[in-house]
Protein backbone atom coordinates (compact mmCIF):
# COMPACT_ATOMS: atom_id res chain seq x y z
CA UNK A 1 0.00 0.00 0.00
CA UNK A 2 1.38 3.36 -0.97
CA UNK A 3 1.95 6.12 1.47
CA UNK A 4 -0.77 8.19 -0.20
CA UNK A 5 -3.38 5.60 0.83
CA UNK A 6 -2.81 6.22 4.53
CA UNK A 7 -4.47 9.25 6.23
CA UNK A 8 -2.12 11.84 7.39
CA UNK A 9 -1.56 11.66 11.15
CA UNK A 10 -0.83 15.37 11.31
CA UNK A 11 -4.08 16.21 9.55
CA UNK A 12 -6.06 13.98 11.90
CA UNK A 13 -4.49 15.54 14.97
CA UNK A 14 -5.15 19.02 13.64
CA UNK A 15 -8.80 18.16 13.02
CA UNK A 16 -9.18 16.69 16.54
CA UNK A 17 -7.52 19.72 18.10
CA UNK A 18 -9.84 21.99 16.18
CA UNK A 19 -12.88 20.04 17.34
CA UNK A 20 -11.63 20.13 20.93
CA UNK A 21 -11.17 23.89 20.80
CA UNK A 22 -14.63 24.35 19.36
CA UNK A 23 -16.17 22.17 22.06
CA UNK A 24 -14.30 24.06 24.80
CA UNK A 25 -15.45 27.35 23.32
CA UNK A 26 -19.07 26.16 23.21
CA UNK A 27 -18.86 24.97 26.83
CA UNK A 28 -17.35 28.29 27.85
CA UNK A 29 -20.13 30.23 26.12
CA UNK A 30 -22.76 27.98 27.70
CA UNK A 31 -21.33 28.45 31.21
CA UNK A 32 -21.12 32.20 30.74
CA UNK A 33 -24.71 32.32 29.50
CA UNK A 34 -25.96 30.26 32.45
CA UNK A 35 -24.07 32.53 34.83
CA UNK A 36 -25.67 35.62 33.35
CA UNK A 37 -29.15 34.10 33.46
CA UNK A 38 -28.78 32.98 37.06
CA UNK A 39 -27.50 36.38 38.18
CA UNK A 40 -24.14 35.01 39.37
CA UNK A 41 -21.12 37.24 39.26
CA UNK A 42 -19.21 36.87 35.98
CA UNK A 43 -16.01 34.84 35.98
CA UNK A 44 -12.87 34.75 33.90
CA UNK A 45 -12.30 31.80 31.56
CA UNK A 46 -8.90 30.26 31.20
CA UNK A 47 -7.52 28.56 28.10
CA UNK A 48 -9.09 25.19 28.98
CA UNK A 49 -12.61 26.61 29.02
CA UNK A 50 -13.06 26.49 32.78
CA UNK A 51 -14.45 29.57 34.54
CA UNK A 52 -12.23 30.96 37.25
CA UNK A 53 -14.24 32.98 39.77
CA UNK A 54 -12.85 36.31 40.75
CA UNK A 55 -12.32 36.35 44.53
CA UNK A 56 -13.72 39.88 44.74
CA UNK A 57 -17.04 38.58 43.44
CA UNK A 58 -17.22 35.61 45.81
CA UNK A 59 -20.31 35.52 48.05
CA UNK A 60 -18.33 35.66 51.29
CA UNK A 61 -16.55 38.81 50.14
CA UNK A 62 -19.80 40.72 49.70
CA UNK A 63 -21.61 39.30 52.72
CA UNK A 64 -20.90 42.26 54.98
CA UNK A 65 -23.12 42.97 57.95
CA UNK A 66 -24.36 46.57 58.15
CA UNK A 67 -24.39 47.54 61.82
CA UNK A 68 -26.17 50.76 60.93
CA UNK A 69 -29.02 49.10 59.06
CA UNK A 70 -32.60 49.79 60.05
CA UNK A 71 -33.34 46.29 61.35
CA UNK A 72 -30.13 46.09 63.38
CA UNK A 73 -30.74 49.48 64.93
CA UNK A 74 -34.35 48.62 65.66
CA UNK A 75 -33.45 45.37 67.43
CA UNK A 76 -30.73 47.07 69.46
CA UNK A 77 -33.05 49.95 70.29
CA UNK A 78 -35.68 47.53 71.55
CA UNK A 79 -33.10 45.69 73.67
CA UNK A 80 -31.81 48.93 75.16
CA UNK A 81 -35.40 50.03 75.68
CA UNK A 82 -36.20 46.88 77.61
CA UNK A 83 -33.18 47.39 79.86
CA UNK A 84 -34.07 51.05 80.41
CA UNK A 85 -37.71 50.12 81.01
CA UNK A 86 -36.70 47.66 83.73
CA UNK A 87 -34.73 50.41 85.45
CA UNK A 88 -37.55 52.91 84.92
CA UNK A 89 -40.42 50.74 86.12
CA UNK A 90 -38.39 49.25 88.96
CA UNK A 91 -37.65 52.67 90.43
CA UNK A 92 -41.18 53.91 89.72
CA UNK A 93 -42.66 50.90 91.51
CA UNK A 94 -40.34 51.32 94.49
CA UNK A 95 -41.04 55.05 94.78
CA UNK A 96 -44.82 54.55 94.64
CA UNK A 97 -45.14 51.53 96.91
CA UNK A 98 -42.29 51.88 99.38
CA UNK A 99 -41.66 55.63 99.62
CA UNK A 100 -45.21 56.85 99.20
CA UNK A 101 -44.36 59.11 96.27
CA UNK A 102 -47.10 60.52 94.06
CA UNK A 103 -47.56 59.28 90.51
CA UNK A 104 -45.78 62.38 89.25
CA UNK A 105 -42.67 62.08 91.41
CA UNK A 106 -42.52 58.31 91.27
CA UNK A 107 -42.60 58.30 87.47
CA UNK A 108 -40.18 61.21 87.31
CA UNK A 109 -37.50 59.40 89.31
CA UNK A 110 -37.92 56.27 87.25
CA UNK A 111 -37.84 58.25 84.02
CA UNK A 112 -34.62 60.09 84.90
CA UNK A 113 -32.61 56.95 85.59
CA UNK A 114 -34.24 55.03 82.75
CA UNK A 115 -33.36 57.86 80.37
CA UNK A 116 -29.73 57.92 81.47
CA UNK A 117 -29.51 54.17 80.91
CA UNK A 118 -31.11 54.41 77.46
CA UNK A 119 -28.88 57.27 76.32
CA UNK A 120 -25.66 55.49 77.28
CA UNK A 121 -26.66 52.26 75.53
CA UNK A 122 -28.07 53.92 72.40
CA UNK A 123 -25.22 56.33 71.80
CA UNK A 124 -22.49 53.72 72.29
CA UNK A 125 -24.13 50.56 70.96
CA UNK A 126 -27.37 51.07 69.04
CA UNK A 127 -26.30 53.93 66.77
CA UNK A 128 -22.53 53.84 67.45
CA UNK A 129 -22.31 57.60 67.31
CA UNK A 130 -19.76 59.85 68.89
CA UNK A 131 -21.10 62.20 71.48
CA UNK A 132 -21.15 65.91 70.84
CA UNK A 133 -22.62 68.95 72.55
CA UNK A 134 -25.15 69.33 69.75
CA UNK A 135 -26.32 65.72 70.06
CA UNK A 136 -26.50 65.88 73.84
CA UNK A 137 -28.63 69.01 73.62
CA UNK A 138 -30.88 67.46 70.97
CA UNK A 139 -31.34 64.30 73.03
CA UNK A 140 -32.05 66.34 76.16
CA UNK A 141 -34.81 68.23 74.35
CA UNK A 142 -36.19 64.99 72.95
CA UNK A 143 -36.18 63.37 76.39
CA UNK A 144 -38.02 66.35 77.84
CA UNK A 145 -40.70 65.90 75.20
CA UNK A 146 -41.00 62.17 75.84
CA UNK A 147 -40.84 62.84 79.59
CA UNK A 148 -43.90 65.08 79.39
CA UNK A 149 -45.59 62.52 77.16
CA UNK A 150 -44.89 59.60 79.49
CA UNK A 151 -45.80 61.37 82.70
CA UNK A 152 -48.97 62.81 81.18
CA UNK A 153 -50.14 59.45 79.84
CA UNK A 154 -49.23 57.63 83.06
CA UNK A 155 -50.87 60.20 85.36
CA UNK A 156 -54.08 60.21 83.29
CA UNK A 157 -54.30 56.48 82.53
CA UNK A 158 -53.46 54.91 85.90
CA UNK A 159 -56.41 56.43 87.84
CA UNK A 160 -58.76 55.53 84.99
CA UNK A 161 -57.62 51.90 84.94
CA UNK A 162 -57.86 51.51 88.71
CA UNK A 163 -60.99 53.61 89.14
CA UNK A 164 -63.24 53.29 86.10
CA UNK A 165 -62.15 49.79 85.09
CA UNK A 166 -61.60 48.52 88.63
CA UNK A 167 -58.13 47.14 87.99
CA UNK A 168 -55.86 46.25 90.89
CA UNK A 169 -53.61 49.20 91.79
CA UNK A 170 -50.37 47.43 90.86
CA UNK A 171 -51.87 46.09 87.64
CA UNK A 172 -53.14 49.53 86.66
CA UNK A 173 -49.69 50.97 87.36
CA UNK A 174 -48.14 48.38 85.09
CA UNK A 175 -50.72 48.91 82.33
CA UNK A 176 -50.34 52.68 82.38
CA UNK A 177 -46.58 52.29 82.35
CA UNK A 178 -46.61 49.99 79.30
CA UNK A 179 -48.78 52.38 77.29
CA UNK A 180 -46.75 55.46 78.26
CA UNK A 181 -43.48 53.66 77.59
CA UNK A 182 -44.66 52.35 74.22
CA UNK A 183 -45.67 55.77 72.93
CA UNK A 184 -42.42 57.34 74.14
CA UNK A 185 -40.34 54.54 72.61
CA UNK A 186 -41.81 55.09 69.14
CA UNK A 187 -41.20 58.84 69.36
CA UNK A 188 -37.66 58.30 70.64
CA UNK A 189 -36.62 55.83 67.95
CA UNK A 190 -37.96 57.80 65.01
CA UNK A 191 -36.46 61.12 66.07
CA UNK A 192 -33.12 59.71 67.22
CA UNK A 193 -32.58 57.66 64.07
CA UNK A 194 -33.78 60.24 61.57
CA UNK A 195 -32.56 63.50 63.10
CA UNK A 196 -29.95 62.85 65.81
CA UNK A 197 -27.95 59.64 65.29
CA UNK A 198 -28.62 59.21 61.56
CA UNK A 199 -25.90 57.43 59.58
CA UNK A 200 -24.84 59.40 56.52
Amino acid sequence: MSANEFPSSNGSNGHSSSNGSERAERVNRGVSRVGRESGDAPGVSDASGFVVEDSAAAPMATDVRDDHGLMVQMVRFIISGVIAAVVDFGLTFIMLNYFGATNFWGKTVGWIFGTITAYIINSRWTFKSKSSAKKVLAVAVLYLITYATQVGIFAALEPWLSGSLGWDVKLSQFGAFVVAQGVATVINFVIQRVFIFRVK
